[in-house]
């Protein structure tokens, strides 16, 4: 067992932190791998109050059944008594079938095996599932009848029997047809998977990222026992997702996506580390078995072309074999590095030795995926926050637009209250005699004009609603009123006077057109009426007016 790698410093954080749940890698496997010299995460420098104050502790419906064939179908047609069948009906039916889609004859496709002519793969696939069982050749060549007189099927088993080999020699014709293909998929995996392993091993961006994990790792963890950690397994990347911020609204991953885009390395990655996503679909014991299964393949052509005796099919075949033999030769010389590699870069990583590689690349590849994620996540944010703060600056804009609009326009805004305020005043202030100035000047005061002659009664007979309701007011001081009941009024004159003063104007009107009407109609009576019937009053227009306020001497 190699020496331990020395003990790490643990970090204390100033507060209890939330964890991350990575795998920590024991001290004596950090020796020789990518955590020994290439990642350390004291190149980091952390926003401490940023990272407390986020990632603090507290505060299938069934298929329809096909429908049953109708047991009542009836045969092509009856067979003819001479036609001899010597295999079973079930064997025999499948391979008529089949034989209807080649369009051949068996001795036809007996001399294309033979000769090794050149099929497609299908063609050659249907026909190695047709091929005689030894026991049905050998019950066919036994027939001492008419062979004329036998059914398709064993007239088929009767052709291809005569050919030597025939079981092996249609399999050399499958390797030969499905050989391109199944080396060039093959051949590509291997590619892919080895370019996978070059990339994450020069990746500047990878080893950025897990330094900066890294580092977080070991502050969220302080102070416990999974903190001071050299290194983690990879797969513990995909665990930063699981830690989540103190408002639950965000992740250490969305944190992490955030610090790296500032130093655009969520940019580079792409580029990067290109084969990481095809090699994750890779399974690396699978494409070893294929390589055998190729191998033995080809191997099987060769013994084939040096048992057999026809020189055609031993030229045609030979070509193919000497084609295939140095594209096999060079293919498994690509694996043999390339799992080399995969083996160096386990080790690298501290990874278990039975790790597949294609562990590895999945564990990045679902990484890289979920940070892209968190950063078109953290860009929409980050989009609507500046959305937001344009709104509100321009809502603010508008407002301040609007009240300088106010100041600026003439008769309106508070010029006007204060002038109709000091209307009011004006109006209510007694004077030392208890009479306001204007009254005993005779004047007809602030906010006050004379009754016009149209109203009905002499002209100054009526002196205004407002100014009524002022005498009125200063009746009540001098009898002793209140001051507040004065001050109250006066308050409620400057705040309502707009609305009040047409109010009252219509009610004085309409009370001066009632009484005119009623002169009128006295006037037109005739005078036949009793000396002692009363005439219709003629008030006053101010005792009138004082009567609709509640009265006052």
């Amino acid at each position: 067992m190699p020496p331990a790698f020395p003990k790490k410093k643990a970090i204390k954080p100033n507060c209890q932190m939330r964890q991350l749940h990575w795998g920590k890698l024991a001290d004596a496997k950090i020796k020789g791998t990518i955590w020994e010299n290439d990642v350390s995460d004291e190149k980091v420098e952390l926003d401490i109050e940023d990272l407390e104050k986020i990632f603090a502790a507290a505060a299938k419906k069934a298929e329809p059944k096909e429908g049953e064939e109708d047991s009542k179908k009836k045969d092509a047609g009856p067979k003819k008594p001479e036609i001899v069948t010597l295999v079973d009906p079930k064997t025999s039916n499948n391979t008529a079938i089949a034989l209807s889609r080649f369009r051949r004859a068996p001795e036809d496709i007996a001399n294309a095996l033979l000769v090794g002519e050149e099929m497609p793969g299908d063609t050659i696939s249907s026909l190695l599932a047709i091929l005689p069982s030894p026991e049905d050749a050998e019950l066919v060549q036994g027939y001492d009848g008419d062979k004329t007189m036998l059914g398709k099927a064993e007239q088929f088993f009767l052709a291809i029997a005569a050919v030597p080999r025939y079981t092996a020699r249609t399999k050399a014709l499958q390797v030969r047809a499905s050989f391109p293909e199944r080396h060039h998929e093959l051949q590509s995996k291997i590619e892919d998977v080895s370019e996978a392993v070059t990339e994450v091993r020069a990746s500047k961006a990878l080893k950025t990222i897990l330094e900066h994990a890294l580092a977080l790792g070991n502050y969220l963890n302080g102070g416990t026992s999974k903190g001071a950690a050299w290194g983690f397994k990879v797969d513990s990347l995909n665990k930063l997702i699981g830690t989540k911020t103190l408002d639950g609204k965000s992740t250490l991953l969305h944190y992490l996506a955030r610090k790296l885009a500032s130093k655009g390395v969520i940019d580079r990655l792409g580029d990067e580390l290109e084969h990481v996503e095809p090699a994750a679909r890779i399974v690396w014991k699978d494409e070893v078995g294929e390589l055998s299964s190729l191998e033995a393949a080809v191997k099987l052509v060769n013994t084939q072309i040096t048992l057999d005796k026809n020189e055609s099919f031993k030229s045609s075949m030979g070509t193919f074999h000497a084609e295939a033999k140095t594209k096999m030769e060079t293919c498994v010389e690509l694996k043999t590095k390339t799992d080399s590699a995969c083996t160096a870069m386990l080790k690298w990583f501290g990874e278990d030795a039975k790790t597949q590689p294609e562990e590895v690349f999945s564990a990045i590849h679902n990484f890289l995926l979920t940070l892209e994620k968190a950063h078109r996540y953290n860009l929409e944010c980050k989009e609507k926050e500046e959305k937001q703060k344009r709104l509100e600056e321009a809502k603010a804009k508008a407002n301040a637009e609007r009240n300088r609009n106010r100041s600026t326009s003439g008769g309106g805004g508070k010029g006007g209250d204060r002038g109709r305020q000091g209307t009011v005043n004006a109006a209510a202030e007694p004077t030392k005699g208890g009479q306001p100035s204007w009254a005993k000047k005779g004047q007809e005061g602030p906010g006050i004009k004379k009754q016009d002659s149209k109203l009905g009664g002499p002209k100054g007979a009526g002196i205004g609603v407002d100014g009524e309701l002022a005498a009125k007011l200063m009746r009540r001081q001098e009898t002793g009123g209140k001051t507040d009941l004065v001050d109250g009024a006066t308050r409620a004159m400057a705040q309502g006077i707009r609305q009040r003063q047409p109010s009252f104007k219509k009610q004085g009107t309409r009370k001066l057109e009632a009484e005119g009407a009623a002169r009128k109609a006295s006037a037109e009576a005739p005078r036949k009426a009793s000396a002692d019937a009363p005439k219709a009053p003629v008030k006053g227009n101010v005792s009138n007016r004082a009567a609709m306020f509640g009265g006052g001497k």
